[in-house]
């Protein structure tokens, strides 16, 4: 069961990362700055 949240959780980062990806033509740039900030 563990595995399988591990998995889920990877499978909906993913599904976030490909909603970003798929904005950044539609979104400024201005805005992707501060949210991947905190990533850095």
């Amino acid at each position: 069961m563990i595995e399988m949240n591990e998995l889920m959780e990877m499978v909906k980062i993913n599904e976030l990362m490909n909603i970003i990806v798929n904005n950044e033509g539609i979104m400024s740039h201005q805005l992707d700055v501060p949210l991947l900030q905190p990533l850095i």
